[in-house]
């Protein structure tokens, strides 16, 4: 799923769940270099590990920032 900013709708990265089968995952999440210093990436994966952890019962999600 694309990170826009709120006011704006600029995207600022990408961020998703993939490689789910058998209550696992791994949770990626890739920023546009001009936001690397900005708090974005926790927050988005912090949102995406509630979404799989509750919504998709997955028990067990990795978690990985893309270059």
């Amino acid at each position: 799923s694309a990170i826009g900013e709120p006011s704006t709708g600029a995207l600022l990265g990408e961020v998703g769940l993939v490689d789910v089968r058998e209550g696992t995952a791994r949770a990626i999440c890739w920023l546009a270099p001009q936001h690397l210093d900005k708090d974005i990436a926790s927050t988005v994966l912090d949102s995406v590990l509630r979404f799989g952890s509750g919504a998709l019962d997955l028990h067990t999600i990795d978690r990985t920032l893309a270059d």
